[in-house]
């Protein structure tokens, strides 16, 4: 699959939104990022199903910004933060988590 929304190309994120989104009630499904951004669209997914969702994320020392001068050095922790805040959605939403 390919991803160049630039060009007008976004089969990786259309075929990653449909296979969330057709998940079966009670089915249990892993999502694995190295950096944890999903989109508003796999967000939206993710909350609406009823399928269970385990999320694999990187740890922060594992980013290669880690310890970088300037705002770069943040990006790790902004990871984490989007993480924490769709964890806080969750449970917010009566998400078990």
């Amino acid at each position: 699959m390919i991803e160049m929304r630039q060009l007008g190309v976004g089969n990786d994120s259309a075929t990653t939104q449909r296979l969330i989104a057709s998940a079966p009630a009670g089915a249990a499904v892993t999502l694995s990022t190295g950096y944890f951004n999903l989109t508003d669209e796999y967000s939206r997914c993710v909350t609406a199903s009823e399928a269970a969702y385990d999320v694999l994320m990187a740890h922060p020392s594992a980013n290669g910004f880690l310890g970088a001068k300037g705002a770069a050095g943040g990006i790790p922790h902004a990871y984490t933060l989007l993480a924490h805040r769709f964890r806080l959605k969750l449970a917010q939403l009566g998400h078990q988590v």
